[in-house]
């Protein structure tokens, strides 16, 4: 199951025909931040209506200054996990909402820590018999003001060293939510659930129809609880003026590209305003969570099958696999995992010939290879986004480095690894007398040495595929504004340690990091590994972000 929500990037917008005033197609957000859910999806869905919720494991009181040095009291179901969601009540609401209580735990129950908290001067829900517990006066409004009270939670959270990978409101805190976003760019994930679109709509069922008239008469209007006749609260003509004016339209246009809305109202038609279905609709955040499949065309028209972990991110890595592997090694799918925690997007690719691509599988095969790679970049580029590093194991090690030989156009490049000499390392796997047989009978069948089984034919245009390509002139080709890391390990006995040494002499831009004990796929070293990958990755698009900005 997945831990992180950092990649669904998206806006998912739940309405529900009890509160049809304000439907989806009201929501006029552009083109790009739109999403229809496939009708299959609906009905799989429909099985499961209902999550159980077990108790909380953490909870920790938190409490937050905002800008006004009003104090915001929440609790934080933590998990222990980086990642933090930002969940925020509606109208006269609090952190003990159900809703919000519920949702909290379901995200617990996922591995994900989160934060429910009282906007300032709320707390206090009647239907709940519950206590305000921020600072603050209640006003009716104060949707920018409260807009920035999540603000102060997530520069908190970030000065905490958490980040903040999504928010999440429900009725006025949908319309928050999105006001943050609007305002904010630096939460790539939104959720909003029955926010109002028009907020000149729904006053007169609240203040009846007559409202404006007599806030101009008496200056404001207390609203009374129907059965006691209570004051609930009080609404001034500055509180009125505040929503009237809060324009959710504009707001929707200034989200950020990269913060996708989704419009999923038909899978909670039966749901009402407080969706008692529960948390059945964070199912539809864990399906978005998922990599997405991607497929792309090579130049021999040959279709290339990868997965993109895709977090909003403009950038995009390239990561490639090794021989006779896939998209789905385990080193592969740990690296993409961890760029993605760091709001970086990720594609996971099969080279033709392997995993779930087209093609015939070749011993050699590196420059077509290097220009599978080519296809993604231009496809990533044709979508308007930048592959700002490639990454390559063992073979695609060497791939890559040959790719940034060749083309000059991705600046960084992180080779794990692979192999400098490619005449060394043919005997082991073919045997010594390799060439002698090719010669004699044309190919070579290798074999599992355990079950016997044919694994793969070597021809010996294959081989000489290999013994033809030069790292080291390819490497001596590479421009030298491309940083270029290579990680090894020192008890790797597929390439020997030496060979990342020999690249590290002759490459202009190169950093060497060298894993003590670790084999060939790091397989007992991976906290070491990831760690180095991201730090480098990080750092290098950083600096392309401050040489172009």
């Amino acid at each position: 199951m997945v831990k992180s929500l950092r990649n669904l990037g998206a806006v998912l917008l739940a309405d529900h025909p009890t509160f049809w005033k304000r439907p989806y197609s009201h929501y006029n957000f552009p083109v790009h931040h739109q999403f229809q859910f496939p009708a299959s999806f609906n009905r799989n869905f429909k099985t499961t209506l209902t999550m159980s919720l077990n108790a909380v494991n953490q909870l920790q009181k938190i409490t937050v200054l905002n800008h006004r040095s009003e104090k915001l009291v929440g609790l934080l179901h933590d998990t222990g996990s980086k990642d933090v969601v930002i969940v925020c009540h509606g109208f006269v609401g609090g952190k003990e909402h159900k809703l919000a209580v519920d949702l909290c735990v379901a995200l617990e129950k996922e591995g994900i820590s989160a934060y429910r908290f009282d906007f300032s001067g709320n707390g206090y829900v009647m239907i709940d018999n519950l206590v305000r517990e921020s600072d603050g006066a209640w006003a009716y409004g104060n949707y920018m003001k409260e807009a920035e009270d999540i603000c102060a939670v997530v520069k908190h959270l970030n000065g905490a060293n958490r980040i903040v990978t999504a928010t999440v409101g429900h009725s006025k805190g949908g319309d928050v939510v999105l006001l943050y976003a609007s305002k904010y760019h630096d939460i790539h994930t939104v959720v909003n659930l029955s926010g109002r679109y028009d907020l000149k709509k729904g006053i007169a069922e609240r203040l009846g129809e007559d409202f404006m008239e007599r806030i101009k008469k008496n200056g404001y209007i207390d609203v009374k609880c129907k059965k006691t006749g209570e004051v609930l609260y009080r609404v001034t003509e500055e509180n009125l003026m505040d929503r009237l004016s809060t324009d959710m339209h504009e707001a929707s246009l200034r989200i950020n590209e990269d913060c996708r809305c989704t419009l999923a109202d038909h899978l909670f038609r039966r749901s009402g305003h407080f969706f008692r279905a529960k948390c059945f609709w964070f199912k539809v955040l864990i399906y978005f969570n998922q990599p997405q499949k991607m497929v792309v065309v090579n130049d021999q028209s040959e279709k290339l099958v990868g997965l993109l972990h895709d977090t909003g991110s403009k950038d995009v890595v390239v990561v490639c696999h090794g021989f006779k592997s896939s998209k789905e090694q385990e080193t592969m799918v740990d690296i993409c995992g961890a760029l993605e925690k760091e709001g970086i997007s990720a594609y996971r690719f099969d080279f033709s010939g392997n995993g779930d691509s087209d093609g015939a599988f070749a011993y050699g095969n590196y420059v077509k290879e290097a220009e599978d790679i080519r296809a993604v970049v231009k496809h990533f580029h044709g979508a308007n986004r930048i592959v700002s590093a490639i990454l390559g194991h063992s073979k695609g090690g060497n791939v890559v480095l040959l790719y940034a030989s060749k083309y000059h156009d991705v600046r960084t490049v992180v080779n794990l690894s692979g192999r400098y000499d490619l005449k060394k390392g043919i005997a082991e796997r073919l045997g010594e007398d390799f060439m002698e047989r090719i010669e004699k009978k044309g190919f070579i069948d290798v074999e599992c040495k355990k079950t016997g089984k044919f694994l793969f034919r070597v021809t010996k245009e294959n081989t000489m595929d290999r013994l033809n390509t030069d790292m080291q002139e390819a490497a001596l080709r590479i421009d030298k504004n491309c940083r270029v890391l290579t990680v090894h390990g020192s008890a790797d006995k597929t390439t020997p340690v030496e060979d990342a040494y020999e690249f590290s002499k002759i490459i202009p831009n190169h950093k060497l990091h060298i894993i003590e004990g670790a084999n060939h796929p790091f397989s007992e070293h991976q906290d070491e590994l990831i760690p180095v990958i991201a730090d480098f990755i990080k750092s290098c698009i950083q600096q392309d972000k401050e040489i172009s900005g």
